[in-house]
């Protein structure tokens, strides 16, 4: 082989070494629409999504039924930044709650999983609600109190953002589970 093609093989290992898989599975008996960052994936009833994301990448995951009328309503996100030395993610509810979540950095043994599965729809204010044209509850925008109360691990404020975003150096992908 040639030098130029000796470096093109080296480069891309390099590159496919630094990207990180993140599984996106839905528990859910309902189809799914999931935004990553910018774009939206269809994701079927208890399916799951697989996602190769380039070292470097910092957004949002979040869903919301794939027959949902309202589609801006608030939304549950788990919040990513990945790297090659150290991973950081939350639960976050600055958005408001529309879905019961959970992060699992997999493949470590050092690095803790973080959910938030307590049905806040429920518990949501009435003054915080945002329902369909059936009247069903559908999304619960920021409520600080309720929120952090039933989903201790979920940033909800800058005060549980201190505590409550997660790191991991060594875990090989991460699994988001909507519950």
């Amino acid at each position: 082989m040639s030098l130029v093609q000796n470096f093109l093989i080296l480069a891309l290992f390099a590159i496919s070494c630094q990207a990180k898989v993140v599984n996106v599975k839905n528990s859910k008996s309902v189809a799914l629409t999931v935004r990553v960052g910018d774009e939206e994936h269809a994701l079927a009833a208890r399916g799951m999504l697989s996602l190769t994301l380039d070292d470097g990448w910092s957004g949002e995951i979040s869903a919301v039924p794939a027959t949902a009328e309202v589609t801006d309503s608030p939304r549950t996100s788990a919040t990513l930044s990945l790297s090659s030395t150290s991973d950081t993610y939350s639960i976050s509810l600055l958005n408001g709650f529309n879905l019961g979540l959970k992060i699992v950095p997999t493949g470590s043994s050092n690095c803790s999983s973080v959910v938030c599965a307590a049905n806040l729809l429920n518990a949501c204010p009435v003054a915080n609600r945002v329902s369909n044209s059936l009247g069903e509850v559908v999304g619960c925008q920021l409520s600080t109190v309720i929120m952090s109360t039933m989903c201790p691990l979920a940033v909800v404020d800058d005060a549980t953002a201190l505590t409550n975003v997660k790191s991991c150096s060594d875990a090989l992908s991460l699994m988001v589970v909507i519950v």
